[in-house]
């Protein structure tokens, strides 16, 4: 067979898709993509076509976690008249459904969710996610309005993904916000958060490797998280996440860590660009 992929668009074909949606100050858009460094949501077609309306409607860009957050915002108010259509399920109700959905796809490590009624012979070796399982509190309407939200993407027949969410960084970060959620509502101490994320194997300490994405996003929240991350594997503050969103302090630290490692393991990779890019905000300046 002959397997195709679409190549991620490069900065020609973005400077085209923009100025055809009327965009006449590509420098300054190219410019705030460089700074926000928000070229991996530009480099994909139906992400630059959001990318490209905020900008008309605000004129700016914000950090990634705040872009990923009003994305993610705007894909759940089924924007999409033709889907909205008697669609009577409220905005808020489907985030928290959205957000627990992602704590069960990461804390059973998986990635998708059969879309409700579907033929059970599609289901056959394939590891899945059941939306009457895991929002039992949704009526069957619902469940199939949330389903036909633009959040979520078609996988193979009969089941979804959330919407760009190969790496996980999706379901990491609405992970993560459930974890907040959950905690500022006294339901779940930090104990038990540090159950979930966090485990020792053979006298190290480690992130479990399943929840590093949310691991990553929680420390953005969560002052106790991101120092028992800088403690165990300061690197993913570098690698997942918003580390441009990261306070001063728990860089400084996680620089100290990495530098330290950087010495002392002769395997040392180099970070990612666009993760360094982000970790290297002005503020570093002095400590640098």
């Amino acid at each position: 067979p002959l397997v195709v992929v679409m190549a991620a668009l490069d900065r020609a074909r973005i400077e085209i898709f923009a100025r055809a949606k009327g965009i006449t100050d590509v420098d300054r858009l190219f410019a705030e993509l460089d700074r926000q460094n928000l070229w991996s949501f530009a480099r994909r077609p139906t992400d630059l076509d959001w990318l490209v309306g905020y900008w008309r409607s605000e004129g700016r860009f914000g950090s990634l976690q705040e872009m990923l957050d009003v994305s993610i915002t705007q894909r759940l108010e089924g924007t999409n008249t033709s889907r909205s259509r008697g669609d009577a399920l409220d905005a808020v109700k489907a985030r928290a459904v959205v957000e627990r959905i992602a704590a069960a796809l990461v804390l059973q490590r998986l990635d998708t969710l059969v879309v409700p009624d579907t033929d059970g012979e599609a289901r056959h070796d394939v590891a899945f996610l059941d939306l009457k399982d895991i929002a039992p509190d949704l009526s069957p309407g619902e469940q199939n309005a949330l389903i036909n939200r633009p959040m979520f993407d078609p996988a193979t027949p009969g089941f979804v993904r959330l919407h760009h969410d190969n790496q996980g960084a999706v379901r990491g970060f609405l992970a993560a916000k459930w974890l907040v959620r959950l905690r500022k509502d006294g339901n779940l101490p930090v104990s038990r958060i540090f159950e979930l994320l966090f485990a020792e194997s053979y006298g190290v300490k480690l992130v479990i490797p399943s929840k590093r994405a949310t691991a990553a996003w929680l420390a953005l929240w969560d002052a106790e998280v991101a120092q028992e991350i800088v403690g165990r594997d300061p690197r993913l503050l570098m690698d997942a996440g918003d580390p441009s969103s990261l306070k001063l302090e728990i860089r400084i630290r996680a620089l100290d860590g990495i530098l330290k490692t950087a010495v002392e393991d002769e395997h040392f990779s180099i970070p990612d660009r666009d993760a360094l890019r982000r970790f290297a905000q002005p503020d570093l300046t002095g400590y640098v």
